[in-house]
């Protein structure tokens, strides 16, 4: 069994799962058990979580390769873009840069209440970078010349229309810098996009999204009237971010950005104790009831890529490892009709969970429990890690919580066959 800690990179492949069986020799179903034709029955049994808690396995994650960037400060977390321009092949070394501007365009927003507009700043980087993740970001005000803004625009987060940067004159003489082909590289910092106080977070696109950032100049040539542009897509782009979850007790946490996990273990073994040889496991069905009042769930992506993983390593283990074998993993993003609790989606999500729980079965040793993880799947085919996109935390209630309605829970649905001891 292939194995891979969580904070390293988890290969989400899509297939098509047939029905497992699920016995003390496990074989696979070849018959639709739910034929009128073929005798057994059809039950299912819900089973309480025996152990839960969650980690938070990590306070910084890099946002290099978002199709977002985040400004603001909201909900315990405070966002910064940062953005190089470095390709100017189509303008030439002689060129006189009379004006130039940025251009960033509204993804939308997450606030609580009313926002506030904001005065967004722009400052020239010091040192050279690729992602938020390099050291020169260790403390961003030793990495940004704010004796030098170069401009500023409000920000509100219910406008619509492209956010327009005008760079003052020290902005159009860094562009200049940055357009001679003879300016070595490092020489070329970038910058970063700054604010004082806020009230929410900024969702602005980034690079490779479907409106990238762009650096606007106007210029013209030596002994020219003539007035050329040129608009520049950015070459690297991140954001910064730091901040904390205000949690409260009896809940478990699966979040974003600040990535917590939620590990939650049940008493498989005893289940299938309680059973015949010869059952097959036909579905199953995390049901977690959920505290709205203290989760943040974006509007932009509500449960988006919240996933069901088989754990590994012990449930005191917070160095999580999860089963990464291909495709072996449940997306959990199904509201209850109450939307009170969220559940595991329908289909072959379910059937995957119930492979899981038939792995656990077969191998009662390693009957480690569950991991519900947000995960970036955009690209179901290649690797993928932690959720960049976007800033969400939600908080489920423990199995210890004094009302039992609230404790988390697994719905299995199996198939006996007629003759076989109850």
């Amino acid at each position: 069994m292939q194995k891979t800690s969580i904070n390293l990179k988890i290969f989400l492949w899509l297939f098509t799962l047939m029905v497992i069986s699920c016995s003390e020799n496990p074989h696979q179903l070849t018959v639709n058990v739910l034929n009128s034709d073929i005798l057994g029955i059809v039950k299912d049994t819900t089973l309480l979580a025996i152990e839960d808690t969650s980690y938070q396995v990590r306070t910084k994650v890099n946002t290099q390769f978002s199709y977002r960037l985040l400004l603001g400060n909201a909900f315990g977390l405070e966002a910064r873009p940062i953005l190089r321009f470095t390709s100017y092949l189509t303008v030439p070394d002689s060129a006189i840069v009379d004006s130039a501007k940025i251009q960033l365009s509204a993804a939308g927003s997450v606030s609580e209440g009313n926002p506030t507009p904001i005065n967004a700043t722009i400052y020239p980087a010091l040192n050279a970078w690729t992602s938020n993740e390099d050291s020169v970001w260790s403390d961003y005000l030793l990495n940004i010349d704010r004796t030098k803004p170069l401009s500023q625009l409000q920000i509100d987060p219910s406008d619509t229309l492209d956010y327009i940067f005008e760079l003052n004159s020290d902005g159009v003489g860094l562009v200049k810098v940055w357009s001679d082909t003879a300016t070595a590289p490092d020489e070329n910092c970038g910058v970063l996009i700054d604010f004082e106080q806020a009230d929410f977070i900024q969702y602005l696109y980034a690079i490779n999204s479907s409106k990238d950032p762009q650096l606007i100049i106007s210029y013209h040539l030596p002994g020219d009237t003539a007035v050329y542009g040129d608009t520049l897509n950015g070459t690297y782009d991140a954001y910064l971010y730091n901040g904390s979850i205000a949690k409260v007790e009896e809940r478990n946490y699966v979040s974003t950005l600040l990535v917590n996990h939620t590990l939650l273990k049940f008493d498989l073994a005893g289940f299938l104790a309680s059973q015949s040889n010869e059952i097959s496991l036909l579905s199953a069905e995390l049901q977690l009831p959920i505290d709205l009042e203290n989760s943040l769930i974006d509007p932009n992506y509500g449960l988006a890529n919240q996933v069901t993983l088989k754990l590994i390593t012990d449930m005191d283990n917070s160095e999580i490892e999860v089963d990464s074998t291909n495709g072996r993993f449940a997306i959990t993003t199904l509201w209850a009709d109450d939307s009170s609790y969220v559940v595991t989606n329908a289909d072959a999500n379910r059937k995957n969970l119930a492979e899981m729980i038939r792995q656990q079965l077969v191998q009662p040793a390693d009957s480690n429990g569950f991991v519900i993880s947000y995960i970036d799947s955009r690209e179901t085919s290649s690797a993928v890690s932690d959720e960049i996109e976007f800033y969400s935390y939600l908080a489920y209630y423990k199995r210890t919580h004094p009302n039992a309605a609230n404790h988390p829970r697994l719905k299995i649905t199996y198939w006996i066959p007629a003759g076989s001891r109850l």
